[in-house]
C-alpha cells in the first residue's frame, strides 16, 4: 500500500494493493501490483535468470514488462499490509505524459503474459 502526494504534499489518493501471492498474480494481469521504488529483491535471482530492467521490446511499460518476466521465471511476490511508502506525483512525469504509449505496451505485454499463465 502507498499514499500518493501532490507536489505541495497534499494527499490525493491511496493505492491498496493485494497482499497474498495469488491475488498479486491476478492483479498483475491488469497492472503493476507494487510501488516500484519500494521493492526489495534478490540480485542473485535477477542475475541467475538474466533479467535486466529496461532491456525489453516494451520501452514504455518497462516496469510492467519486468514484473511479467519475473513471474515467468517463478519469482515469488508479496506486499506488506502497512503504509510504508509515500509517492510524489508530478503532472510532467513520464507515466503521465506517455500514458497512451504505456497502455499500448502494457496491453501487448499482457497478451503474452496471459498466454504464458495458462
Amino acid at each position: 500500500m502507498w499514499v500518493s502526494l501532490l507536489q505541495n504534499n497534499n494527499y490525493i489518493d491511496t493505492e491498496i494493493v493485494p497482499i497474498k501471492y495469488d491475488s498479486i498474480v491476478l492483479y498483475l494481469s491488469v497492472t503493476v501490483p507494487f510501488a516500484h521504488p519500494s521493492v526489495i529483491m534478490k540480485r542473485s535471482f535477477l542475475e541467475t535468470n538474466d533479467i535486466k530492467y529496461g532491456i525489453s521490446f516494451y520501452t514504455n511499460a518497462e516496469d510492467y514488462a519486468m514484473w511479467c518476466n519475473l513471474y515467468g521465471q517463478n519469482a515469488r511476490f508479496g506486499n506488506l499490509n502497512e503504509f510504508l511508502f509515500k509517492y510524489r506525483e508530478f503532472n510532467q512525469s513520464l507515466s503521465k505524459t506517455n500514458r497512451k504509449k504505456i497502455f499500448k505496451d502494457r496491453k501487448d505485454k499482457l497478451v503474452h503474459f496471459l498466454i504464458n499463465i495458462t
